[in-house]
């Protein structure tokens, strides 16, 4: 969802690279997951959009967003 949260920001939010740091000892992890609904546009929100600074994105929504970001892992490559 970072990713989409960079679009909808227009930049101004940007998307860290998920990393798993494997450790010898015990850890917790609390994950947090936000999903948009299939249908939800994909567009740079008003207030991050000036003259100045265009929106960088095509807009989209959100269910073909997330299933062409799927298909860049090898995993989903193929569906």
């Amino acid at each position: 969802m970072g990713g989409g949260l960079q679009r909808w920001t227009n930049d101004a939010l940007i998307a860290t690279t998920h990393r798993v740091r494997f450790v010898d000892q015990t850890r917790i992890s609390i994950p947090f997951f936000v999903e948009a609904g299939y249908d939800s546009p994909m567009d740079c929100l008003p207030a991050t959009v000036s003259a100045e600074r265009p929106c960088a994105y095509e807009k989209t929504f959100y269910g073909p967003y997330i299933h062409n970001t799927f298909k860049l892992f090898e995993e989903y490559a193929n569906r």
